[in-house]
């Protein structure tokens, strides 16, 4: 084989590398539906394009008055304990810091796709009809980075913009379309919070829409629901039903619009 040749066939081959390193590492967390208050659910976290990988950071959030934080395990990269994760305030905050590195820190570490790296377990303490997005996300001071080494020697960074991310969502007691969660959640607020004699929903809609509403009890008990036609865009004002008949205490209300979703709460005094 002459030079030129060899030096072709060198310059495709290291082409097709730089593609193969160029790829972003996706993570992918499940949808999990139909799940009851007091169960315990289990979210892998999974990975695609994991090749030459030198380190990882990166946060994990989730809404903590629905899912209480109960253990990280399955660690299944080299030399990943539970140094790697900083649950400080984990609990209140809705929050956890990863952080690790490849012990090979000239070819990184490479995985097949759809490898569980490990795995979260969350207790269900939410009530009937609301939900949490499981989302990996960057919060100051750690950033979301993902370090290779490229087929030249040298390393790239990938940051959250370019990474492939599909989030995760745990449902209480109905089932979401699995694209629904990567969704932004509803501009709302309820208002005035504590309540006495009524309350009011100030909701911001990005688009037209239908509205389905349900207020339950810490035990998931449907005191209210009720349905909205066709709302308009913008800021809509609603009135909570019945209000001033509750017991003294906390409730939730469930605000589910198109593929959009999110869970309030308030306090009747």
């Amino acid at each position: 084989m002459n030079a030129l040749l060899r030096g072709a066939l060198f310059s495709i081959l290291l082409t097709c590398l730089s593609v193969l390193h160029a790829q972003p590492v996706q993570f992918i967390l499940p949808v999990i539906n139909q799940q009851a208050t007091g169960n315990i659910v289990t979210l892998p976290i999974k990975v695609v394009n994991f090749d030459s990988v030198l380190s990882a950071q990166f946060v994990i959030r989730w809404d903590p008055s629905i899912l209480g934080f109960f253990s990280v395990s399955g660690y299944n990269l080299p030399e990943l304990n539970g140094q790697a994760f900083n649950i400080t305030n984990t609990l209140d905050s809705g929050l956890i810091r990863f952080a690790w590195e490849s012990p090979n820190n000239v070819i990184g570490t490479s995985k097949p796709d759809s490898t569980e790296i490990f795995r979260l377990k969350f207790s269900v303490i939410g009530p009937l009809l609301s939900g949490s997005q499981v989302k990996i996300t960057e919060s100051f001071p750690t950033y979301f980075e993902i370090t290779k080494a490229t087929a030249t020697g040298g390393l790239t960074a990938i940051n959250l913009s370019q990474a492939g991310l599909t989030q995760g969502f745990v449902a209480i007691g109905y089932t979401v379309d699995a694209k629904e969660p990567g969704l932004s959640a509803l501009n709302a607020v309820l208002f005035p919070n504590p309540a006495q004699s009524t309350a009011h929903l100030r909701l911001d809609l990005p688009t037209p829409s239908d509205v389905a509403l349900c207020i339950t009890d810490p035990l998931g008990r449907v005191l209210e629901q009720w349905n909205l036609s066709d709302l308009p865009q913008g800021e809509n004002v609603i009135s909570l039903p019945n209000v001033e008949h509750f017991a003294l205490g906390r409730y939730y209300l469930t605000i589910r619009a198109a593929q959009y979703a999110g869970v309030l709460s308030f306090y009747k005094f």
